[in-house]
This record gives C-alpha cells, structure tokens and sequence, in this order.
C-alpha cells in the first residue's frame, strides 16, 4: 500500500472546473465525442461499389480481417459427442435437452424443438439466439420464437450463449476481456457454438441440411450476423433489434465486451457485415424507440447493403421493417420472422397480415428449470466453471513460451526492431501523424507550505483535454522533473488521480526536495472520467472496436506531456523521468519506448504478466488486444533498455527477459528490481 502524508491540501483541487465542487459537464463525454466525430471519416461510411467485381475483391478484404478479429476458430472439430438428457412432450412438437461438444471438453447446453406431425419428413431448421438474458435459452421471448416456428413445421434449435443460463459460470462480462489479449474473442467463440449447433443439426434425419436460417435479439441479433457472415450454410437470416453503423453507436455502455471485435472500425462496418451475406437472405427487424441500437444507424445500414444486394441481382433477399417498438422480440416481429422463413426456407410466400396464432403459445417457467439439460448445479458447475478463464490461462501460457528468448545483442535488436513498430500499429493502432497545438492552460495557482500548485491543462489530440497539476517546492533544487501517471481512479470527484499526488508521501518526498513533480489525469480518466469503473469500461470497449486501444492512446498522452514540458523554458533544464502505478507503470515504460527524450522510469506495483486473471482489480483497460502474440511485461521492460529502469515491488524471476536484455546492452545496472 502507498502511504499517505499529512493531509497537505484538503480542497478539492480540479483544473478543468478549478471554482466548481463538482465537474464540467462539457469534459463527461470528451470520449464519446472523439470516437463519434473519427467515426464520420471512417473509410466504411463513403466506400461504395461500381460493380459485383469491385465487391467481392473487398469482400475478401473484409472478411480476412474480420477472421482475424474473431480469433482462430479451431483446424479440426472435435466429436460433438451429443447426449440427450430429456425429453418434454407437448401439444404438436416435443423439446430435447441435449448437450454437445463445441470444443475439446468446452460444452453447450441445447433445446431442440421438434414438430410430431410428419416426424419423419427432413424439415427446415432454425438456430434461435438469445441476447443478454440471464435465463439463456429459457428466456420468454425465445421460447415464442422456437415453440412458433416447431408449429410451423420447423426444427429450431435454442442454446444457452457464454455465460448465459445453464452456462453462466463460465463467464462473460468482464471475463471476455481476457480472450482478446491471446488474440481470440468472445464472439468468436459464440459464432462457433453456432457453426457446432448447425454441426448437431446436420446429424439429424429430420432435418432437411440445405434448409438452415438463424435469428436472434440483441446481442443474438449480432450472433446471427455474424454467423451468417461466417457460415455460408445458413440460408436465411433475420436479426432483430441489432444492427446498426457503428458511428451511431458511440454512447455509454452501448455495448458488451462480447460484441467488441477488435479493430472492426479499422477496415470496415456493420452495413458491409450485412453484405457479405449477400446473395443469402437477411432480414433486419429494428424498433424506432430501441434505446439500445439508434434506429437512424439501423436504416443507414440496410440502405447500404440493399446497394451490394443489388449488384448481385437479389434486391428482394434483403429486407428491413421498422415498427413503433422498443428494444425487444415482439409479436409482430416473430410474424415477420415467420414470413421470412416460410418465403426462403419452404419456398412459400406466406403474408405477414395472414399469420395468426389460433392456440396461446405457453412457455415453461424460465426460473423454473423444466428446460434445464442438467440436472444440477453442482453438474453445471462441473461442466462450465471458469471455462473462460481456464481457456485463457492455457493459451496465454503457450504465447509466453512463444515469445524468443535472447543470447546476443543482435538478436535483442532484431526483435526490438520488429516488435516496437509492430505494437504501434497493430496494437495501439498507431499514433497521430502530426501533433497538434497543445495550447496550455493555467486555470489557477495555489500556494502554501512551500509549494506551488499550478492547475494546467493542454491538448492531447483535437477535442482531448488532459489535466494536470504541476507541484514545485519554494526551495531546493534537482536536476529531474517526474511526471506522475497514475494507477485507476478512485472514484471520486477531487480525490482522483492525478490529485492524489498532493498527499502522497512519497510523491511529497519528491516535491520537498526541490523535484518538480507533474501529475496527469490521462484520457478518460481523473477529471474526465465521472463514474469509474463502468465510465472506464465503457470508453475501452468502444476503444477496442474503434481500432485504437485506450493504452496506446493514454500512451500518447504521456508524450505530449513531455512536449509540453519542453514547450516550457523554465522546465527545459530536467531531465525527464516517468513515475507510474499500477497500469500507470506499463504507461510510463510504453510511453519511454517511444519517446527517447524521456531518461528513466520508476515502476511502482508494475503488472507482472498479462497473464493476469485478477478481474477484480485490475481495471478494463489493462487487458490489450494481441499483445501475447509479441510481448509480455518483461519484454516490455526489457525493450526500454539501456536507459535507467527501477521497478519496485517485482518479483526477479519475472523480469528474467528484461535483466538478459539489459545484460546484453551493457547496461544491467540501469536495471533495479526491488
């Protein structure tokens, strides 16, 4: 724990709103307005096609990196190994409960339901997707769905998603942050329970395989695209109360970590996923009061794939119908559901205005556990508990071992020389071209006990503020000024990050003997982030699709912070030295490896490993997507050789790679582990 001094400035001290108890209003979606105003240039927006030719070559395009995005999905499958585990009779179709293998020992609980009248004759079937309801597959709206079509003369087949239901132990949100970090995602792993589901399908005799549409809600009508982008044996489509641009989607917690495919921003968006499903059928069902997927975003997107649908000739197989509806599986939509699957998957052109149902649709309890497929929770438990974790650990652990051990200095040179450009681009998503102005601010001075507090703000990018504090004693003298990076918020306004620095002893102990210290509130964070940790968490999921990573752009940060100390005469004399906490560290060292001016850094609770399953304290933005495809903690200590390094509270065995790196660069003293 860091201790604290003696309580040198009580006053709530802010640069942004320095005469307000409380915030700024215009800084609490300073994030928000930077992912909506770079969304609008966004190459996806203007993008439009001359001809099918010109498509599919970017079809290609889009889906390759798109792949990349959602992980590797598995080279070989395993045996589903399909047990049935029940069986419920009801009027005019019966439920299965099964359960299958998705992957080795990685097992989806499942409803199939199955129409008695012509059991024998192969019949179209449907993967029905729930969104984020904790029942899963037991969820009202879904059951509608599945009992509805069974009437109709179709198999569907309900599962319970990651975390979800029956499935709920293994986890979902924040657990899926974990799976970007070794390059997968959770979506990924949710569209290949649907590929393994259309697998199960596939074994039946009643079920007629080239027959197969997909539909959910929410978070399952973002399933159902992305499967049907994925897997080209789906038919039919219809997603609901889902999609939209991406530009439209920039607002507080619009999505959950399992809908962040990483840098999907970069090369594409939601209207050319809808594309790429083209010549197939894909229906669009949205309401124009869903809060959740701004309608505006939802028609925009149609109207552009409706223009690729038209170049090949398949206009009439894409449709999108808006009602005066909330975010929700509505009665009126399931009758559109049924048309549409009636007019692709049977061939007959049903009227939606003709749909009626004669007999009530009665569900089963969806806390009741009449659809469970086990019998328990201590089996569930068995089956399902901390998959995700476990999945990461072990794959995490092979890219660690992946990583090239070092012997020379050669060697060390190539991989920095790999690595370093690599991380900026594909990692971070690269850093700004040109800087802009910093245009300083000092919003107030304050002295006492010896010291004076400068409240400074200055632009990091267009449209991004970062406050500051410069604290400087009365007397004394240094040779070093330290910038001050922070671990995550605490929470409260006036008692956040960079303000913390006035009260630490340690931070003091600088000050008082005449080091400057200058303490930062890095983007989205401190003064500009009003509601840690779900403001945090927000704004780095968003970061995550938006293709530039909140690390790598707090990384910036901490850059124009040594500009702007060296846009000031009276502090060009330092030398600069980085001071971080926690994350704050990792910040400090990555900002170093990029800049060359800053001479040493001073590490305090340093993360050792991304291999770090502690979701309970470290913060969102901790976990990076890719980053054990080429580093580790010690690897990135080891890349800020030869200048001076001192971690405190580290544990040497981790920093192996680091002191071999120092060792060969003939600097292992610039090294200090405490």
């Amino acid at each position: 724990m860091l201790s604290e001094a003696k309580v040198i400035y009580p006053e709530k001290i802010n640069a942004l709103n320095p005469l307000a108890e409380y915030h700024h209003p215009k800084y609490e979606e300073m994030m928000l307005n930077y992912y909506k105003f770079h969304a609008r240039f966004a190459p996806a927006l203007n993008r439009n096609f001359k001809n099918l030719n010109e498509w599919k070559q970017h079809r290609e395009y889009v889906l390759k990196n798109l792949k990349a995005g959602l992980g590797s999905f598995p080279e070989k499958k395993c045996p589903l190994n399909t047990k049935i585990t029940g069986t419920l009779q009801k009027n005019g179709y019966k439920i299965e409960k099964i359960i299958f293998q998705s992957r080795p020992d990685f097992w989806v609980c499942a409803n199939v339901y199955i129409p008695t009248k012509n059991s024998g004759t192969p019949k179209p079937a449907v993967v029905c997707v729930h969104g984020h309801s904790q029942p899963g597959k037991a969820v009202p709206y879904l059951q509608r769905v599945a009992i509805g079509l069974a009437k109709r003369g179709y198999i569907a087949l309900t599962m319970d998603v990651i975390g979800f239901g029956e499935r709920a132990s293994m986890g979902h949100d924040p657990e899926a942050l974990l799976l970007p970090v070794v390059g997968e995602s959770l979506e990924g792993y949710e569209v290949w329970d649907v590929t393994r589901g259309i697998d199960y399908l596939y074994t039946r005799k009643d079920v007629n395989k080239n027959k197969i549409g997909c539909t959910g809600v929410s978070g399952g009508g973002n399933l159902t695209m992305y499967s049907a982008v994925m897997d080209e044996r789906i038919t039919a489509a219809v997603s609901v109360g889902s999609v939209c641009m991406l530009q439209d989607m920039y607002f507080k917690n619009s999505y959950c970590i399992c809908e962040c495919v990483p840098n999907l921003s970069r090369y594409t968006d939601i209207s050319e996923l809808c594309s790429v499903i083209a010549p197939r059928a894909f229906m669009i069902l949205h309401g124009d009061r869903d809060d959740c997927f701004p309608v505006a975003g939802t028609r925009q997107a149609y109207k552009k794939a409706k223009q690729v649908y038209d170049l090949y000739k398949s206009g009439n197989k894409v449709n999108f119908v808006e009602g005066h509806l909330h975010h929700c599986y509505a009665t009126e939509q399931r009758f559109q559901m049924y048309a549409w699957f009636d007019n692709w998957l049977k061939g007959i052109e049903t009227k939606v205005s003709d749909i009626t149902e004669e007999d009530p649709i009665i569900i089963e309890s969806p806390e009741g556990g009449a659809l469970n497929c086990l019998k328990d929770e201590q089996e569930r438990q068995k089956y399902f508990s901390g998959a995700l974790a476990k999945i990461f650990k072990q794959q995490a652990r092979e890219k660690i071992n992946k990583i090239p051990e070092l012997s020379n200095l050669a060697q060390y040179k190539k991989f920095k020389n790999r690595v370093v450009p690599k991380l900026e681009r594909e990692i971070f998503g690269g850093f700004p071209r040109e800087k802009t102005p910093l245009n300083p601010i000092c919003t107030g001075v304050i002295e006492k006990t010896g010291q004076v507090v400068e409240k400074i703000i200055f632009n990091s990018e267009p449209g991004i503020v970062i406050p500051s504090l410069l604290i400087k004693s009365k007397t004394g003298s240094s040779k070093e000024i330290i910038i001050y990076v922070p671990d995550k918020d605490n929470g409260k306004v006036g008692e956040r990050d960079k303000n913390r620095a006035l009260n630490m002893a340690h931070i003091q102990k600088f000050v008082q003997a005449g080091t400057p210290v200058f303490a930062l509130d890095l983007r989205a964070s401190g003064e500009t982030c009003y509601d840690y940790p779900e403001e945090e968490a927000s704004d780095v999921r968003h970061s995550i699709i938006f293709g530039r990573h909140m690390i790598g752009m707090r990384v910036w940060d901490v850059i124009r912070a040594v500009d702007y100390i060296e846009s000031r005469k009276d502090l060009q004399k330092y030398k600069i030295t980085l001071y971080g906490e926690g994350v704050g560290a990792l910040l400090c060292i990555l900002a170093g490896i990029y800049d060359s001016r800053i001479q040493k850094c001073i590490c305090d609770r340093l993360p050792l490993t991304f291999n770090n399953t502690d979701l309970k304290v470290m913060p969102y933005s901790f976990y990076i997507p890719n980053i054990l495809n080429y580093v580790d903690v010690p690897q990135i200590a080891g890349l800020f050789a030869p200048r001076e390094l001192v971690v405190l509270n580290s544990s040497k065995n981790e920093f192996a790679w680091a002191k071999t790196a120092y060792k060969i660069t003939g600097k292992e003293k610039n090294l200090k582990l405490f």
